[in-house]
């Protein structure tokens, strides 16, 4: 499970951060006496974790979620470079981003900007790969089917699968898989008004890797981490951690893990996915300069807008971050989610005097 690709990794990588968490999350804290330190496990949800699909498919549907798997496998087993264009839409504006990539079965995904010299991320997954996870929660909110006309991206000829709502029966995505290797060539998302908030897509794609480029050190993969079960994050519950397993109106928490104090929440529903950081500490205010103040839900956050939405506040002695490549609402239910802070507090620690702050903080965290 440690090698699983999530439905988001190709948006997340695209900007050099891996499964939504390319946040950094110690700048945002100022050190705190409680906070944990020094834990490198993880726990990783399984399928067994997730409720079982209750839809009967249909064999249209069959067809479809087909097509979705063997695009799981091929992200995980082809061989691939090329370039990709990412871009998001919300309130906030558009942000889009090109990147070149490559990707060696085994190894893992170099990912650098375009017309970079130097790879920017590092990942042991695909940024062409489909996460089985995530497919199957699909199933429970979406149905899927398969156009009738085959589409085109980057010179290849795709299969195009559709995943509409349950219930309205609204277009919610749209997914080009390539139908010679499988690979994921293009996605798109929609909110329930119909309007595009993501897209990614290979503007050209070779199915070889002649010269892979050389990772950067701080951009290698953390491993040896060992695997923490299910109930061990029932005791990080019991001892007042905050871990829903449902966010954002029906996003369900599919993976886990908590290391060097943070604990790392990943939900989705199968098309959108969300990130929650948790963290003991204060907020350190030099890390949300350049950050819009809001207010969301009757609580005060910070914002900033990007390829993927991040909002950070505190309160309560805890830092939470939520870096999501979904709509507006759901990224806001999924805050109320969680404790609320004491607004009161918050302004006040915000100003607490940054010379202090800044002696807490503590960088090897």
């Amino acid at each position: 499970m440690s090698g699983a690709i999530r439905l988001s990794r190709m948006v997340v990588l695209a900007v050099g951060a891996g499964a939504l968490g390319g946040v950094a999350l110690p700048a945002l804290v100022a050190g705190d006496p409680r906070a944990d330190t020094g834990d490198t496990r993880s726990v990783v949800l399984s399928l067994g974790a997730l409720p079982a699909p209750a839809i009967r498919t249909t064999t249209s549907e069959r067809q479809a979620l087909d097509l979705l798997w063997k695009a799981a496998r091929a992200g995980r087993d082809r061989a691939y470079s090329g370039t990709q264009y990412v871009s998001s839409w919300s309130t906030a504006g558009t942000s889009s981003l090109v990147v070149d990539l490559q990707h060696v079965p085994g190894k893992g995904v170099l990912v650098r900007r375009a017309g970079a010299t130097t790879p920017t991320a590092a990942d042991t997954t695909g940024a062409a790969a489909l996460d089985p996870r995530p497919l199957a929660v699909l199933e429970k909110h979406y149905s899927v089917t398969v156009a009738a006309q085959l589409g085109q991206c980057a010179g290849r000829t795709a299969h195009v699968v559709e995943a509409r709502r349950r219930g309205d029966s609204a277009l919610a995505g749209r997914f080009w898989l390539d139908s010679e290797t499988g690979l994921l060539l293009r996605r798109e998302l929609y909110d329930p008004a119909g309007r595009a908030v993501r897209a990614a897509a290979f503007v050209d794609l070779q199915m070889t890797v002649s010269h892979p480029w050389a990772a950067p050190p701080q951009a290698a993969p953390a491993g040896g981490a060992a695997t923490m079960s299910t109930r061990e994050l029932e005791g990080l519950r019991r001892a007042g951690w905050s871990a829903p397993a449902v966010v954002g109106g029906g996003l369900e928490l599919f993976d886990a893990r908590h290391r060097s104090g943070v604990l790392h929440l990943s939900y989705t529903d199968g098309l959108f996915a969300v990130s929650v950081f948790s963290q003991r500490g204060h907020l350190n205010p030099e890390s949300v300069k350049g950050w819009q103040r809001v207010k969301m839900n009757g609580t005060s956050v910070w914002t900033r807008p990007g390829l993927s939405q991040r909002v950070v506040w505190a309160g309560d002695g805890w830092v939470r971050t939520v870096v999501a490549d979904a709509p507006g609402p759901v990224v806001s239910a999924t805050v109320m989610a969680f404790p609320a802070s004491a607004d009161e507090s918050f302004p006040d620690r915000v100003q607490r005097g940054l010379h202090r702050m800044a002696s807490w903080l503590d960088p090897t965290q």
